[in-house]
């Protein structure tokens, strides 16, 4: 299995950036809360990746 590439992830945390911010524009407080875990986890997952595979991280 190949490791997984940071760009991808860095790539899918913009989207949920993208979600977070309408969800909170609309007011949608439980999902807006979800979301926010998310996008937790994955800029951990992200800086992980960067150091693991010795990438700068952007």
């Amino acid at each position: 299995m190949d490791p997984i590439n940071p760009i991808k992830v860095l790539i899918l945390i913009g989207e949920l950036e993208g979600c977070y911010a309408h969800t909170k524009k609309l007011g949608f407080e439980e999902d807006n809360k979800i979301l926010d875990e998310m996008k937790q986890r994955y800029y951990k997952l992200y800086f992980k990746l960067c150091k693991e595979q010795g990438i700068k991280p952007l």
